[in-house]
């Protein structure tokens, strides 16, 4: 089965001569992701979240 299916530009941002791409952008939002959740559950376990953070 044949799909047809348009190309994606791989720049997510482009300013002059930078160029983030979009596996960039991913790739940090993950990561604040998983630090956000990290100092949650230090906080439900009583853990300092600067510990979490040091950690990531």
């Amino acid at each position: 089965m044949n799909l047809l299916i348009g190309a994606i530009n791989p720049h997510a941002i482009e300013w002059g001569p930078v160029v983030i791409n979009w596996y960039g952008v991913i790739i940090a939002l993950a990561m604040l992701i998983g630090i956000s959740l990290a100092t949650k559950e230090a906080q439900k376990l009583g853990l300092e979240e600067d510990t979490m953070v040091d950690m990531a």
